[in-house]
Formats: structure tokens, C-alpha cells, sequence
């Protein structure tokens, strides 16, 4: 499976997830841009400027409420299949996450930077989670690419924006 994102305003992004409903377009906000994601079987991109990745691990269904983290891993080539590794280790770990609605393991078909997007109840469940589990951090330096980074997202709150 693939998945797109793409950063544009709202009203642009939004008109696009209109004439495609055929397709799941889920829009989240951060400062004062909106990122428009969708996953499909085919490889058929619905963004002139789109960021496409492979779906390695999925679970659960993004949801119209909570925040979605976005952890930015950059790895170099050696590092990519013991990333991989790690994460389906801590597969089931994740799923007991109470809190945590939905995650995707995105890698990337262009570039060597991971995605990690998981969806949230609230900020204050992914920080307890991730206080105690570090994001990733126990990946060797060795195998990093550049430093890591997480960007926060919140839901398009359609009654707001109405």
C-alpha cells in the first residue's frame, strides 16, 4: 500500500478531497498549513507536489479527533532494515496503547527519512508514551542519517471551520 501527503491551505485541499470521495483524504492542521494524507493499493498520486511512501505497519483507522505526531527519522541505507526490524518487534507493544488511535510506519520511496505518524487522544497521552519509550531513540546513531524530529498535527475540526 501507498500512502500520500501534501502541505497546501485549506480551502485548496479540501476542494480536492471533495471531487475524490472515493478516497479517504484525512486534513490536519499545524501553525498555519494544512497536510492533506491518503493511502491507496495503487501507486497514482492525486498531488502535483506529493511526498510518497511505502506503508510498512499499520494499525487501526485515523480518526476526525485527536493530534497526529509525525517522528522524521532520517537513516542511512545500513540502518533502514534494523529500523524496520525494531518497529515490527514493538508491534504489539503499540496496540495495548490505550490512547493511541491509529499509527503508520511510512518509508519513504524517494529519500531516506522514515515517518513515524501516529494519532493520538490528546498531546498529553503521546507525551506520557513517549517519555517512556523514546521514539526511536534506542536506534544506534550509527544507523541515523541526520538528527530526528517530531511535528504535531491536529484534526480539521469541520464545525470550526464552517
Amino acid at each position: 500500500m501507498k500512502a500520500y501527503m501534501t502541505n497546501g491551505t485549506l480551502p485548496y485541499l479540501e476542494h480536492i478531497a471533495l471531487h475524490h470521495p472515493e478516497l479517504t483524504i484525512t486534513l490536519m492542521e499545524r501553525d498555519n498549513s494544512t497536510l492533506a494524507y491518503y493511502e491507496i493499493d495503487q501507486q497514482v498520486s492525486l498531488f502535483r507536489e506529493a511526498r510518497i511512501y511505502d506503508v510498512l505497519m499499520t494499525y487501526g483507522e485515523l480518526q476526525q479527533q485527536g493530534i497526529v505526531t509525525m517522528r522524521h527519522i532520517p537513516l542511512t541505507d545500513d540502518g533502514k532494515p534494523v529500523f524496520e526490524a525494531e518497529w515490527k518487534k514493538n508491534n504489539d507493544v503499540l496496540k495495548k496503547q490505550e490512547e493511541l488511535f491509529a499509527y503508520r510506519v511510512l518509508k519513504p520511496l524517494y529519500g531516506n527519512t522514515y515517518v513515524v505518524m501516529m494519532q493520538w487522544k490528546n498531546r498529553d497521552a503521546f507525551h506520557q508514551w513517549d517519555v517512556t519509550n523514546l521514539t526511536n531513540e534506542h536506534i544506534a546513531t550509527d544507523y541515523r542519517a541526520g538528527r530526528a524530529f517530531t511535528t504535531y498535527y491536529t484534526m480539521v475540526d469541520w464545525e470550526e471551520e464552517q
